[in-house]
């Protein structure tokens, strides 16, 4: 082949690599720059510097404040709204949220039943009588524990708080809106004491800096 030939074949070889890899790269830039529309709660559980400071948002965050009052020492001992109200989110009626999400879904009203009556348990067990053996409630572990009484050991401090949470709870899943966000988003990562500690950090630790909370 002569020498001017091939030094044609070469430039167009070089040519077309050059413009293939400009191609990827253009690609890849429009692609960094262009999102499949804006990242969800569940994105931004580790990035509360973006985090949307919806109502929804806002109402859970003050929700596991006071839940976070109940175990101050060790974040990990402070109970979900769940395991507060000793209900089951991934059995029926929290589980499907959608089946409870609006009036007319199959789960709606006994959602709001389940949640009442566990609220009325939960206040009359701190307005019991103390018993000065019973176990701390509700259980650290997040178990059923014993149903007595929350003053157990003298702890009338520990009932106070726990009145508070229950009413933050209560009022926290009866809200359509919220309990939707919560249950759909936030309850499936609360699933281990790391994953718990990790999840609600990210959430609301910004937001409990922005009012002042002390955590």
């Amino acid at each position: 082949m002569p020498a001017s030939r091939l030094c044609q074949f070469s430039y167009s070889i070089t040519l077309t690599v050059a413009l293939f890899s400009l191609a990827i790269f253009l690609m890849t830039s429009s692609g960094r720059r262009v999102q499949r529309g804006p990242p969800n709660l569940l994105d931004r559980l580790s990035r509360p510097d973006s985090l949307p400071h919806t109502e929804a948002t806002l109402q859970i965050c003050a929700v596991f404040y006071t839940l976070r009052n109940l175990g101050p020492e060790n974040p990990s001992d402070a109970p979900t709204p769940f395991e507060l109200l000793q209900l089951d989110p991934l059995a029926p009626p929290f589980h499907p949220p959608q089946d409870s999400a609006r009036p007319g879904t199959r789960y709606y009203n006994a959602v709001k039943h389940e949640v009442i009556e566990a609220g009325k348990k939960i206040r009359a067990a701190a307005a019991s009588p103390a018993r000065m053996h019973a176990p701390e409630y509700p259980p650290r572990d997040g178990g059923t524990g014993d149903s007595g009484d929350i003053r157990g050991r003298g702890n009338s401090d520990r009932a106070d708080l726990v009145l508070r949470a229950s009413w933050s709870v209560t009022d926290m899943l009866l809200s359509d809106d919220t309990r939707a966000v919560f249950l759909d988003k936030v309850q499936p990562r609360l699933t281990s004491w790391v994953a718990k500690v990790t999840v609600i950090e990210g959430l609301c630790g910004a937001v409990w800096m922005e009012r002042g909370w002390d955590v």
